[in-house]
């Protein structure tokens, strides 16, 4: 939800922009002055990114339009005929090219040659102009944008939704720690299905705030928090996933307890701020010593052990959405949203993993 602040300035740079545009207009003693605050209008309500795209493609839009209005007008006998086909095929083609967000400014200039029935170079320049006043200052109004209060709405959205999936994580574990599946515990229709579902829809409406923040600046860094909830809503698929893995167990064998320790420590170090390699560390001993125990002697805990064995797959991929996250941070991302110099050269930490490995198998 926006706060306060952000709407009062949203409507100040809407109102002092087009209050600007046409007063530019006027000094260029432009015909149709008002219609550059209509322009701009259109230009500031969009992000940076989107105002300078359609900088270009309305300059674009606007020779397309020219076109269409003097071959249309030119020849056409009634007028309201010839402007509801100029307005089809400006719709058609504009849609064919992606400019939909175009369409209304080059209606505007449209309806300007239809009513002067004028496409001399000096009436062509006035309607040029009027589009480059409009969207120039409207691409200058967005400059000015709530980005730190925006930012500030973010981190707080990271410690709700990380907080949240630490607490499914411990519901999770609990369940298998106490030996019994409940319906506050896991599986379909329990408080965890449910709280998943929530988060998963909390982190859309963060994921769309994290694209506007993105699209408001120049900058690569702010991708980061769009890639950070898009790794969350992974995770949260997972997470799905997991519980119904745990909704097919009937008994739990003795490794159940060793799966809810581990999703207890996964949970512990879920926070937005770890690298999960010690987790995966733990997981594949995990595996390990799942491997070596003792075969079942029931068909039962044979189908038991084998969902065990699914949900730590399943926990195994919950965490490399995490690793891969991490792996693809820039240093200069990893300095500003984690605080490091530097970060662990991963290189050195796969030949590390990979002698840990020829150490166990010795």
């Amino acid at each position: 939800m926006e706060h306060k602040s952000q709407i009062v300035v949203r409507a100040v740079r809407i109102a002092a922009g087009c209050c600007l545009s046409i007063w530019i207009a006027q000094l260029l003693h432009l015909e149709y002055a008002v219609a550059a605050g209509s322009i701009t209008f259109l230009s500031v309500i969009t992000t940076r990114w989107e105002s300078l795209r359609l900088m270009g493609a309305r300059l674009v839009g606007f020779c397309l339009t020219a076109s269409l209005a003097w071959v249309i007008f030119h020849f056409a006998q009634s007028r309201w005929l010839a402007f509801g086909l100029f307005v089809f095929l400006l719709a058609l083609v504009t849609d064919l090219l992606g400019w939909r967000s175009t369409l209304a400014v080059n209606v505007v200039i449209g309806t300007h040659f239809l009513s002067e029935y004028d496409f001399g170079a000096e009436f062509i320049f006035n309607e040029l102009l009027l589009v480059l006043v409009g969207t120039t200052v409207g691409f200058c109004a967005n400059l000015f944008q709530t980005n730190a209060l925006v930012q500030r709405q973010i981190r707080r959205e990271i410690a709700s939704a990380d907080k949240k999936m630490q607490e499914i994580l411990r519901q999770i574990a609990d369940g298998l720690q106490k030996g019994r599946l409940s319906k506050q515990s896991a599986g379909k229709g329990s408080r965890a299905w449910e709280e998943t579902a929530a988060l998963e829809e909390h982190l859309q409406s963060c994921l769309a705030k994290a694209y506007e923040y993105r699209d408001n600046h120049f900058a690569t860094h702010p991708e980061y928090y769009a890639c950070y909830f898009e790794m969350r809503l992974g995770q949260c698929e997972i997470l799905d996933s997991l519980q119904e893995e745990m909704g097919r167990l009937r008994r739990f064998p003795v490794q159940a307890e060793a799966v809810a320790e581990i999703l207890a420590y996964v949970a512990e170090h879920v926070m937005e701020r770890n690298e999960p390699a010690a987790q995966l560390e733990r997981l594949e001993r995990l595996l390990e010593d799942m491997k070596r125990s003792p075969l079942p002697v029931s068909r039962e805990e044979f189908e038991n052990r084998a969902v065990l064995y699914h949900i730590l797959m399943e926990l195994e991929e919950f965490l490399k959405l995490k690793k891969k996250f991490v792996e693809l941070l820039t240093e200069e991302q990893v300095e500003r949203y984690w605080g490091k110099p530097e970060r662990q050269d991963e290189k050195s930490f796969r030949k590390k993993e990979r002698t840990k490995w020829k150490k166990r198998s010795n």
